[in-house]
């Protein structure tokens, strides 16, 4: 069992009357917490799968340099264009310009290896 932290800092930014209050927060909820940092945590295989087949705007199965540069553009990427050009080239397996269902797990270890995480 961890002993609460005493926060003073105004933990929701949302009610100002919070400012100067002496708050108890758990440790685990502290971590996530502590002067706004932002957690990261790696995406799986799966949510990826998902995410990146939620960007098949037009509906016929396969992912195009621009459905990528829009998923890439989503996951926070400083430099869409050039992401999805470099995912289709490691991807794309029979070179036909675009990521097919086969070709989804390719594109997510991809991913998975230039560290794409939620915030």
């Amino acid at each position: 069992m961890s002993l609460p932290y005493i926060a003073t800092k105004n933990i929701d930014n949302r009610c100002p009357r919070m400012k100067d209050k002496k708050v108890e927060v758990p440790h685990t909820e502290l971590q996530f917490r502590m002067k706004d940092k932002k957690v990261e945590v790696p995406h799986t295989e799966l949510q990826l799968k998902g995410i990146f087949k939620s960007f098949d705007t037009d509906g016929d199965g396969y992912l195009s340099r621009k459905e990528l540069r829009n998923a890439f553009s989503s996951l926070g990427s400083s430099a869409p264009r050039w992401r999805a050009f470099r995912a289709l080239w490691h991807a794309d397996s029979n070179k036909d310009g675009r990521i097919s269902e086969a070709e989804l797990g390719n594109l997510v270890t991809y991913a998975l290896k230039h560290g794409y995480t939620l915030e």
